[in-house]
């Protein structure tokens, strides 16, 4: 797939936020956009995606494909054309030299599109996870509990120095992207706020196995499946409102550093960089708004 994704700020989001299974799987919908031809074959690649989590049967197998076939209808109908019009803003007021409030205000959008991507994923979850059998879910587990490792290793088990240069890449690669080549002072400036970032990889750690340890309690538990799926569509809408607030906080310091960087960035844009984001952009509202229409 292609790494980068089709809405700017999203890879300045996810540049400070690593990937764990269900985050990610909201990404995989939302980055595909960024080609035609994947997009168009997620009704193929989504359903691979979970069952490299867990094996189905062919019943099962039927009913997936039949929920994710309406979980894409859902979001080319609802979301790629909420994308083109937020990219042809963000594309406005970079050229323009945008505050520092309407950076962060353009970050609290893409923030609401991936929620509404999340909510139908729970929608859709609470339909199919009840369905499993006891098999099904303790294979579930164990595949999530190896995701759950290799987070571990990639963002907590690693020193400050790998940490920081972990963010520098991200950064650098995701700037890189809509702006070309970065001159040695803009590179610089990405290096020092990089530095500046909070680590949240144990916090969000923790949050993944309330989660898991909350949808696992229900699954398990000797209830029937219509149970089940109630008890697991509320505990997605509890779970979505605890928030932890130190995981707030942290976001909230990324959030405004990042805000900060892009501001600089584009009072520090040359006119070639300018040339090249206006014509990627460009080209991005265009696909997004033909995927819309199915084109």
């Amino acid at each position: 797939m292609n790494k980068h994704a089709c809405l700017t700020a999203l890879n300045l989001v996810s540049a400070v936020r690593a990937q764990h299974v269900y985050f990610g799987l909201c990404l995989f919908i939302i980055t595909a956009c960024s080609s035609k031809i994947i997009y168009n074959h997620l009704d193929y690649v989504l359903p691979e995606y979970v069952e490299h989590y867990v094996s189905l049967d062919q019943l099962l197998e039927k009913e997936l494909d039949r929920r994710v076939l309406t979980l894409l209808d859902w979001h080319r109908k609802t979301q790629l054309t909420q994308y083109a019009n937020w990219l042809l803003l963000v594309q406005k007021e970079l050229v323009d030299k945008p505050s520092k409030e309407k950076v962060k205000l353009r970050i609290s959008e893409l923030e609401q599109f991936i929620t509404a991507v999340s909510d139908k994923l729970n929608d859709e979850m609470a339909e199919l996870l009840p369905r499993l059998n006891r098999q099904q879910l303790a294979e579930l587990f164990e595949n999530i509990e190896d995701s759950n490792q290799e987070f571990r290793e990639d963002y907590i088990e690693i020193d400050n120095q790998q940490r920081l240069e972990h963010y520098q890449q991200q950064l650098l690669e995701n700037y890189e992207n809509w702006l070309y080549t970065l001159s040695e002072s803009q590179t610089l400036i990405i290096q020092d706020a990089a530095a500046r970032l909070t680590g949240s990889a144990e916090l969000r750690l923790k949050r993944r196995l309330q989660w898991q340890s909350g949808i696992k309690k229900i699954l398990l538990a000797d209830k029937n499946t219509e149970t089940k799926k109630n008890h697991l569509k509320k505990f997605f809408r509890q779970f979505k409102n605890a928030k932890s607030a130190a995981l707030e906080k942290a976001n909230s310091n990324n959030t405004d550093i990042i805000s900060q960087l892009t501001v600089t960035l584009c009072q520090l844009m040359t006119k070639p960089q300018q040339t090249y984001f206006i014509d990627k952009t460009n080209k991005t509202i265009k696909l997004l708004t033909e995927l819309a229409e199915n084109r």
